[in-house]
Order: C-alpha cells, then structure tokens, then sequence
C-alpha cells in the first residue's frame, strides 16, 4: 500500500512540474511576444520592437522589404541606432587661412537618407542557438570624394556592436520556418563640397566632391524556409 502511495505521489509530483514548466516557458513565449507589434508593409510581415516602433518610418521599412520580394518570410526590428546630429549642418562656409593663402570650404545641405550598406551577421537553425565568444562591431565610416587643397569637414560615422555573450536564437520548434538570419543596414546623408583657393585675394583654383554621413543602423532578422 505504501508503495502505491509513494508511486502516485512521485507521478503526481512530475504531472505538477511538467506543468509548471510549460507554464513558465509559455509566460515566457507570451512576453516576447507582446513586446513586439505587427506590420505589413508591401506584402512583407514584420514584427517591431515597440521601443522603436514610433521611430521607424513607412520608407524604412520599404528600403529591407524590396530586397526579399520573391520569398515567404517574416522580418523582425530589433534595434535601431542613430548617429549623432552634430554634423548635419546646412550650408556652411569655412574659411581657412594660410601664409599668403586663403582657402574657402562652401558645404551644401543634407541630402535624402538612403541605404549604404546590408551586412550579414550570423544564421540559425530552427530550435538552435549560437552565443558570440567575442564582440561583433560593424562600422559605417564617414567619407568624401575628391581631392582638397585642404581637409575638409566630413559626418559622423557609426557603430552596430553585438557583445561578446550575445545570444542569437532560431525559430522556434513550432515556427513555420526553419531559419533566421541575423542582419544589419546601414543608411547615411551625402552633400556637395566647394573649395576655393585664394592668393593674395586672388582666385588661383577651385576643387569639388561630395562628402558622406553614416546616419543610422537597423537590427534586423528574417525568418524564411531553406530547401
């Protein structure tokens, strides 16, 4: 009699833990999912993050969903980084004076932000997971084009970074899908730049480029189906 109480009890007591566990995951399950809202956008489905849903815009959106418009796919925001404003000026003259010379550097305004750069960070498989032993930083460099009489004043650059003991996840077991890649796009502004060199109040020459600034970056990952 002892025994069959012991085993009912061992049964019920591993019954109450499964269930337990599964509530617990399931919680789990549910609060990731409420921190994310949907949206469809060109026939694309993403999730945003709801800390950055009020900052990313229609053309964002647009700019990741043209690249994957043959394929069944879910996208997901994960994070969004921006480049510091200081150098977005508008037009700007800088003089620069040396012995006997006067150069002039006129920068025009801004430009449209648009897409420079879409990296590959890592891929997993449905129910996998991959942990960084070492940190990722990806980089967008401020740039300019042409040759100056002297330097010139360019953006700002900027940063992706993925810290070491960063976890990447696959879909889960349920999941339609049996693969996520981890990626980023980076988007920067460009303007023109004129430089005029001056002798004795003298115009002796003029150069022109354009100058490049890294504005932002998007954390993203797409889930999709390999054969």
């Amino acid at each position: 009699m002892k025994k069959i109480l012991l085993l009912v009890l061992s049964i019920t007591l591993l019954f109450t833990s499964s269930v337990f566990a599964n509530s617990a995951n399931n919680t789990e399950k549910n609060n990731k999912s409420e921190n994310f809202i949907e949206k469809n956008v060109d026939g694309i489905t993403f999730k945003i993050s709801k800390k950055y849903s009020q900052l990313i815009t229609n053309e964002d959106l647009e700019s990741i969903a043209k690249d994957y418009q043959e394929e069944e796919i879910l996208i997901t925001i994960e994070e969004i980084g921006y480049a510091e404003e200081d150098s977005f000026s508008k037009d700007l003259i800088e003089p620069m004076w040396g012995v006997g010379n006067t150069y002039e550097t006129t920068y025009g305004a801004w430009g449209t932000e648009y897409v420079k750069k879409d990296a590959f960070v890592a891929s997993v498989a449905k129910g996998e997971s991959y942990t960084l032993t070492s940190e990722i930083k990806i980089n967008l460099n401020a740039s300019y084009t042409g040759t100056p009489y002297v330097p010139i004043t360019v953006g700002a650059d900027i940063t992706a970074t993925y810290i070491k003991s960063h976890t990447f996840e696959g879909p889960e077991e349920t999941s339609f899908f049996n693969s996520r890649e981890f990626r980023v796009k980076f988007y920067e502004k460009s303007s023109n730049w004129t430089q005029k060199w001056y002798m004795d109040g003298f115009l002796v020459g003029t150069k022109t480029g354009i100058r490049t600034s890294a504005t932002k970056y998007l954390k993203y990952s797409v889930d999709r189906n390999i054969q």
